[in-house]
């Protein structure tokens, strides 16, 4: 295995927090918790040489992000730009990676890695900065990760079209970014059922791709870090044996009417990542209804949203660390 990162990405609710606690049991990989870094990079507009104040308000980001996690990895960034109190003129990679092989070192091992879902929609950027990183895609059923969605932050309520072909857009977006927009050739691909259904075979195959060693004890599952009690909810079956329950729970509960025009917006996705559509997409769809989705998808991969917030972000930066009246 190369000394840079491993970075575990996929839409959310996709098993990644499963898989990331799993790696994090090998005794030579330390995954962190969601650091959302790579975000902020973006988000920030950050250069491969930023300033000073740049990366001590970076260093502020990623501890809140951390802070509520039992873990030390918030002691480990928070270490960090304590006793780096001027960081102009080191290259952002450099730093990043300064950051990653602490936390590794302070859990005695040797590769360290991070799960961030969202970094999925940052892979250019990512690659810019570390090109030999290992990026392992979690891949789960659409529908299922929509079920799942529904059950943590829409209140069960399988009814909701809108909020269901919402977020149905925003994993098109997401898979648009795997898919069309990925520029690591050699992306590790782990398919959530495979995972769950037998997760030894699963896991031998990608520790090999490694050139790890795979035991049976990392399936322990009694030694998951959850960062919250609504976060230990959402993730309650981590401390369970792993199994396979789940898979296909969408069957049940979203209404036919709404899952066609799921797999209608997903059709393409679906067939590159072999999922079989349930319903039969030459019956009769309400096309129109589904021009405002669609529409919605395209100024989602325009980032007309992204450039808005970008600015609000650097904004809220430069008036948090150099207004002198603050």
């Amino acid at each position: 295995m190369n000394t840079s990162p491993l970075l575990i990405v996929g839409t959310s609710r996709s098993g990644s927090t499963l898989l990331s606690r799993i790696l994090n049991n090998h005794p030579s990989l330390a995954i962190m918790p969601e650091t959302w870094i790579f975000s902020y990079v973006e988000l920030l507009n950050f250069k491969d040489y930023p300033k000073n104040f740049e990366y001590k308000y970076l260093g502020k980001q990623l501890y809140n992000s951390l802070k509520d996690y039992d873990d030390n990895a918030k002691t480990v960034v928070n270490n960090y730009f304590n006793t780096n109190k001027d960081l102009s003129g080191k290259e952002l990679s450099q730093v990043l990676m300064e950051i990653g092989d602490s936390y590794a070192k302070s859990n005695n091992k040797e590769f360290w890695g991070e799960k961030t879902p969202a970094h999925a929609l940052r892979l250019k950027r990512i690659y810019d900065l570390f090109p030999e990183a290992t990026i392992v895609w979690i891949i789960r059923d659409p529908r299922d990760v929509l079920m799942s969605y529904i059950k943590r932050w829409n209140k069960n309520d399988f009814t909701d079209e809108k909020y269901i072909l919402d977020v149905t857009v925003l994993l098109k977006f997401y898979y648009y970014k795997l898919i069309e927009q990925n520029p690591y050739e050699n992306t590790i691909k782990i398919r959530y059922e495979q995972l769950v259904n037998d997760p030894s075979k699963e896991l031998t195959t990608f520790f090999n791709k490694l050139g790890l060693d795979f035991d049976k004890a990392y399936l322990n599952t009694k030694n998951f870090i959850i960062n919250n009690s609504e976060s230990k909810t959402a993730h309650e079956n981590l401390n369970k044996k792993i199994n396979s329950s789940s898979v296909g729970s969408y069957k049940d509960k979203i209404p036919s009417k709404i899952l066609q025009k799921v797999e209608y917006l997903l059709e393409t996705e679906m067939e590159y990542l072999n999922y079989k559509p349930d319903s039969k997409l030459n019956e009769l769809i309400d096309l129109e209804s589904l021009k405002p989705y669609l529409v919605n998808f395209e100024n989602i991969k325009a980032d007309k949203v992204f450039k808005k917030n970008r600015m609000k972000s650097v904004l809220r930066m430069y008036y948090n660390t150099l207004n002198p009246f603050k």
